[in-house]
């Protein structure tokens, strides 16, 4: 990756496209994630996709329970009832820099399948294939940060809905 400028939240219309995740080099993989988590928790997001920082990588990070997780080059599969969901998205934001939201169609349940990284107890970096179902509140996080892979952003594919406090 080299040295670059330091990681932010970018607009969308910045987001770029996203290709497969180089895994010759876990450790350059590791360091962005590292970033990656604290933009996520300083903006109070659970989720945050590689492209949202400008990293053109297939890669996302999903924060469950007091941890996070790492996924690579994965896609879902949905199944099942739909259910509405409203979100927001850190790279939509207002001009006063709130975040906008959206009502969207979600799979209540999807199957999820790539690679996910983890730190082994040695410690480590361990790939390990991915083939999980994730429902409800995580199976639109997964939705969500998956589709941003794919250039699809819930301005697409929902209705901006109004938001209060």
């Amino acid at each position: 990756m080299g040295k670059t400028a330091p990681l932010s939240i970018v607009p969308v219309k910045d987001i770029p496209k996203a290709t497969d995740v180089p895994t010759g080099n876990l450790l350059d993989v590791f360091r962005l994630i590292t970033k990656m988590e604290q933009i996520c928790t300083a903006q109070n997001g659970i989720g945050l996709s590689a492209v949202q920082v400008g990293i053109p990588w297939k890669l996302f990070i999903v924060q469950r329970g007091l941890g996070y997780e790492y996924y690579l080059n994965c896609e879902y599969n949905g199944t099942g009832e739909k259910m509405k969901s409203v979100e927001g998205c850190l790279s939509l934001r207002d001009a006063q820099g709130n975040l906008r939201r959206f009502e969207v169609n979600r799979y209540q349940t999807v199957t999820i399948t790539g690679k996910r990284l983890r730190i082994s107890d040695s410690p480590s970096l361990v790939l390990e294939d991915v083939n999980t179902v994730e429902k409800d509140l995580y199976a639109v996080v997964f939705q969500h940060e998956i589709d941003h892979q794919n250039e699809i952003l819930i301005s697409d594919i929902g209705t901006e809905v109004e938001f209060t406090r």
